[in-house]
């Protein structure tokens, strides 16, 4: 039984024992008892009524009675106003709202609640990875390498290469790098003289020299043909005392005191200081540069490059076996769970982050709070808006209704009481007395 029930229940057995009363008081005259319950009940009879009354009209019109009475249905534009400035204002005011989201642990919250649901973790990892591998066989391998491509293209043209190679060269000539690197050419060359064709492309050299000196001079043609058939010209010989001399050169030129061999020292030094003050040199430079960049193929090696290196991270060896790429994001997701579990400052960062985030939001946005509880009681008809205040307050009114049977009761005992045992017997003679 519902506190309505119990306050309708109440005023009909007070309505039921008060006409009881009215008729043994009619049978039986002015008896004192009767007098009393009658007058009890009479005005538990009345206060029950008009609370009654009073709690309907708050609702609708009790009896059909119009005047100030349905006062929600009348009223509804300012209760809506009100309840969605209480809520908006001191319910939900824009002050504790910040002061609760400044606060607040986002980051403890978020590690409470995927340590105790440990699946719902592995789900989350494992999302991330099926993303990435989608991602990764999604990609667009061929307009990946040419964005790469104008990338490098772009970086490689900014470099001052005259100042890196200077930087370079003064590098090596202070720790003495340039005698190494002399060292290895030097091998290189003698390894390339002592070759078999070597003496014979000196040979075919000289050769071709010949030529070009006879057929220019009929005199030197004769005089070259006299030495030839004397044997005071042989070129087979010429060449081999130039490579005999070649490797003897290049064999003494492993003594750090050749002069020679100081000389392209001196030279490459001279070279690399001045080669900052020579805007030749740099023209000279830049110009390799630019060239070298635009014969550069760098798109189909960049394209070769990406497209091995992404079939190698997602392709599997088997049907059961996971990609390289996901195992990685998995491993990577793992571990830096753990490192942000640990990490007091990372967490103390998200949640700094995460609090100014929501209260850009709730700050800009506040207003919506009154809106949407006032929408939503605009969506109300009036018998939804009272229904709606009567359950949430429907007891507390039910029980005015009952109190006013009660209250009025007792205030009924008390007035017979005094006018039975004191103002009748008392103060009314002595009024009489003085009027008289």
């Amino acid at each position: 039984m519902n506190y309505r029930q119990r306050a309708n229940m109440i005023l009909t057995i007070v309505f039921i024992a008060f006409m009881a009363t009215a008729m043994l008081r009619h049978l039986y005259g002015k008896d004192f008892a009767l007098q009393l319950v009658f007058f009890v009940l009479e005005a538990a009879l009345v206060g029950g009524i008009a609370d009654w009354f009073a709690v309907t009209a708050i609702f609708k019109k009790p009896l059909g009675f119009a005047y100030h009475t349905a006062l929600i249905p009348r009223n509804r534009v300012k209760i809506e106003a009100a309840v969605a400035n209480m809520v908006q204002t001191d319910l939900l005011s824009l002050s504790s709202l910040q002061s609760k989201i400044r606060n607040a642990r986002y980051s403890q919250i978020l590690i409470a609640w995927l340590e105790n649901e440990p699946d719902i973790k592995q789900a989350l990892i494992n999302s991330l990875a099926a993303y990435v591998q989608q991602w990764a066989s999604q990609l667009d391998v061929a307009h990946l390498a040419g964005r790469l491509e104008t990338m490098l293209r772009n970086k490689l043209g900014q470099l001052d290469l005259s100042e890196q190679l200077q930087r370079i060269g003064l590098w090596a000539l202070e720790r003495h790098k340039d005698e190494q690197i002399l060292v290895y050419l030097l091998n290189e060359l003698e390894t390339l003289a002592a070759r078999p064709d070597t003496q014979a492309k000196i040979l075919e050299f000289l050769e071709e020299q010949k030529r070009e000196k006879t057929q220019s001079s009929t005199l030197k043609s004769f005089f070259t043909g006299i030495l030839e058939s004397t044997d005071s010209l042989n070129l087979d010989d010429a060449a081999a005392a130039i490579s005999r001399e070649l490797m003897h050169t290049l064999s003494s030129l492993h003594s750090p005191q050749h002069p020679l061999r100081r000389k392209l020292r001196e030279i490459l030094a001279e070279s690399m200081a001045q080669m900052a003050l020579r805007p030749d040199w740099q023209q000279g430079i830049a110009a390799w540069q630019t060239d070298v960049l635009e014969r550069l193929p760098l798109a189909a090696g960049l394209d070769s490059m990406l497209t091995l290196l992404f079939e190698a991270a997602t392709g599997t060896a088997g049907e059961q076996q996971e990609s390289m790429l996901v195992n990685w994001v998995k491993d990577q997701g793992t571990a830096y769970w753990e490192y942000f579990r640990r990490d007091v400052r990372l967490q103390n960062w998200l949640d700094h982050y995460l609090a100014g985030i929501i209260l850009q939001v709730v700050t800009t946005e506040h207003y919506l709070i009154g809106d949407m509880v006032r929408e939503t009681l605009t969506g109300f008809s009036n018998d939804d808006l009272s229904r709606f205040i009567d359950d949430k307050a429907g007891n507390d009114l039910q029980w005015i209704r009952i109190n006013g049977s009660l209250v009025g009761g007792l205030l009924g005992l008390i007035i017979f009481l005094a006018m039975q045992l004191v103002f009748d017997p008392i103060l009314l003679p002595m009024l009489h007395t003085l009027l008289h």
